[in-house]
């Protein structure tokens, strides 16, 4: 986030040496949340919005879950 601050939002007389201040961004939907055990094979694919507080975030990992040869 710090990168696209310092793209973006930073002003025009940022020097290699600057410090970005470090800030927490929230996030807002109007969507009506769904709880993680109401989460459903019908809803795959599809945008859903779960209540919560993000810990740990890291880079999507795709493996095939069945191979059939």
């Amino acid at each position: 986030m710090q990168n696209v601050y310092k793209t973006h939002y930073f002003s025009q007389n940022f020097l290699e040496g600057d410090e970005v201040p470090h800030f927490q961004v929230q996030i807002h939907s109007a969507e009506n949340p769904r709880m993680l055990r109401e989460l459903q094979s019908n809803l795959i694919g599809q945008l859903v919005v779960v209540p919560g507080i993000i810990t740990n975030a890291s880079r999507t990992a795709i493996r095939a879950s069945r191979v059939t040869v």
